[in-house]
């Protein structure tokens, strides 16, 4: 990452130490080097930014292999969507420390990753957050610190609620223009852009529907579902009831569990109506036995 004229990602790690190495070694990350353990990371970095894919991962990462080598002025800051209860369990025990933490986590998907255009949501000190700020302004075009610890997490969890309820709605939508009788999907593409009733995930989901390209995704139905799991759970801590959200992540989960979790997140789409699999299943090479229904 480059912003003003520094070169801030220095050093990482990832767990394959071989693909770490072939990211440094083509030219994206100038200056860069991997490391073989996250105590190397930590030893070496002033500022550790961890993106992780569940609760237990950052847990693990962060409690056990990164705040025991790590000394003030450390930060260590979690861009995972994780529950807020992990990100408070984190801060707390970065603060028995004396080592600064922020929850931070990241909206956008991988395109607005790799522009440097991402939406990321801060939950911790000033004083934590004003020494990375300008770090979280290399990869983020909207940067807040939302409030203490926890904060960042709770507006990301906000977000995913957003997020599936969309993608569900987006899902119906394409469905009913289909069976409308609606041929045109570009000009409604267009014109649905336009409308009071567009949301990014609708611009983002029309194409992949139309085109009936779900596998090879960047954006899998996998991560979706343990969100909607996240945003259920909160709701239940706090005594609330989400009725749509709940469908939502219904939907999403019986796809998952039909094997399409690797596919991409509009996946429940081809779900929603079952004799749908007389259109979509020439068109994607499934026969009627691998469609399991």
């Amino acid at each position: 990452m480059q912003a003003t004229g520094f070169v801030f990602l220095q050093v990482i790690y990832t767990r394959n130490l071989d693909q770490g190495q072939l990211l440094c070694s083509s030219g994206q990350l100038p200056g860069a080097k991997a490391v073989s353990t996250v105590q190397e990371l930590v030893h070496a970095c002033d500022v550790v930014l961890f993106c992780l894919p569940n609760d237990a991962m950052s847990l693990q990462v962060i409690l056990e292999e990164a705040l025991p080598y790590a000394q003030h002025p450390c930060t260590l800051v979690d861009m995972s969507t994780v529950k807020q209860s992990t990100s408070l369990r984190c801060a707390q025990a970065c603060q028995a420390r004396g080592i600064d933490f922020l929850d931070a986590p990241i909206s956008g998907g991988p395109r607005k990753a790799r522009d440097g255009m991402l939406t990321i949501m801060c939950g911790g000190k000033q004083e934590a957050y004003d020494k990375v700020e300008s770090i979280l302004e290399a990869m983020g075009s909207h940067v807040r610190l939302m409030g203490n610890h926890g904060a960042g997490t709770a507006a990301k969890l906000v977000n995913q609620l957003l997020v599936g309820v969309h993608s569900m709605a987006a899902c119906e939508a394409m469905l009913l223009a289909e069976k409308l009788g609606v041929q045109d999907q570009q000009t409604l593409q267009d014109i649905l852009t336009w409308s009071f009733g567009c949301s990014k995930v609708l611009e983002r989901h029309m194409p992949v529907i139309s085109s009936g390209m779900f596998e090879d995704s960047e954006m899998p139905l996998r991560n979706m579902v343990k969100d909607l799991d996240i945003v259920q759970a909160a709701a239940r801590d706090v005594g609330i009831s989400l009725p749509v959200t709940a469908a939502a992540q219904r939907l999403h989960a019986d796809a998952a569990t039909e094997g399409y979790s690797d596919w991409d997140m509009a996946v429940p789409y081809v779900l929603l109506d079952r004799s749908e699999k007389d259109m979509l299943g020439p068109r994607l090479g499934i026969s009627d036995e691998q469609w399991g229904f």
